[in-house]
């Protein structure tokens, strides 16, 4: 018999605009408002003991839009910046002193997935789902 190997994902890492909330933050005229659907995964996944986090490719006053936002306390080691996603999320893995594989990341955007995939195989990514 194999022996098959389960992955514990310990945090889920999701992109911003267009992942947890419709549009560009920064050419919005007011605070964007979450999905409910994300709000409702971020509940289950609170509930199941998974941490989460955030990868954005914004300037940090984008983290001031999200501690005013229904989001707001539920993110351990925020990243936000213009850099990869794949170098925020080494910085996450490291502030929670994790590997790589306890991550997934959450985007909608099928170049930045790509480039984790390619980048970071250890880590589990998915499309937004709405």
């Amino acid at each position: 018999m194999t022996a098959v190997a389960t992955r514990l994902v310990k945090v889920v890492v999701w992109d911003l605009d267009g992942t947890l909330w419709p549009g560009v933050a920064l050419e919005s005229d007011g605070l964007p408002a979450p999905y409910p659907a994300a709000l409702a995964a971020l509940d289950t996944l609170a509930a199941r003991g998974i941490l989460v986090s955030v990868a954005s490719r914004n300037p940090a006053e984008v983290g001031e839009l999200v501690e005013r936002s229904a989001l707001a306390g539920r993110f351990v080691a925020a990243q936000y910046g213009w850099g990869r996603k794949v170098d925020a999320l080494r910085r996450i893995a490291a502030e929670l002193d994790l590997g790589l594989d306890a991550l997934a990341f959450v985007d909608d955007d099928p170049m930045e997935r790509a480039d984790v995939e390619r980048t970071l195989p250890e880590v589990i990514t998915s499309p937004a789902a709405r």
